[in-house]
C-alpha cells in the first residue's frame, strides 16, 4: 500500500485497514540501497512504522540484501527494531524490474555464507520472535 505514503497523508486510512481485518502491516525499507532502487525515504517508512504501532498494528519490515550492504545485518535490525517492527525479512535480490539494473550487486557463494554467519551472531541479540 504504497509504503506508507499513503498512510502518512491520510491517517483515517488506519481505521478502514482495521474495519477490513487488517493487523500487519508490512514496509520495505532497502538499506544503504534505497537511492539505487528510487525508494520511498526511510525516514517517511520510519516515522509510518512508528505511528502503526502506536494504533496497534503489528509491523514487518522487508528488505533486499544485495553485495552493497550484505554486511550490515546488525545495522538493520537494530534500525527496524528502533522503528517498531516485530519482523524483519530479509529477500535476495532478483534481477527482474529496477533489478536488472543491479546484476553485480547480486551476492556470490562467499557472500551468502557471511550473510547467513551473521544471521546467527545477530540472533543472540534479538529475541527469537524478531
Amino acid at each position: 500500500m504504497s509504503n506508507g505514503i499513503l498512510l502518512d497523508r491520510d491517517k483515517s486510512l488506519y481505521e478502514l485497514l482495521r474495519q477490513h481485518g487488517i493487523e500487519k502491516l508490512t514496509f520495505s525499507i532497502h538499506f544503504g540501497i534505497q537511492q539505487d532502487l528510487k525508494s520511498v525515504p526511510e525516514s517517511l517508512v520510519a516515522r509510518v512504522m512508528q505511528e502503526s504501532k502506536r494504533r496497534g498494528f503489528k509491523t514487518q519490515v522487508t528488505t533486499t540484501i544485495t553485495s552493497a550492504n550484505y554486511r550490515s545485518i546488525d545495522e538493520m535490525c537494530h534500525k527496524s527494531v528502533s522503528y517498531g517492527a516485530d519482523t524483519l525479512q530479509f529477500d535476495r535480490l532478483v534481477q527482474i524490474g529496477r533489478g536488472t539494473r543491479m546484476e553485480s550487486e547480486a551476492l556470490t557463494a562467499e557472500q551468502i555464507a557471511e550473510f547467513f554467519g551473521q544471521i546467527v551472531e545477530v540472533r543472540k541479540k534479538y529475541p527469537k520472535k524478531f
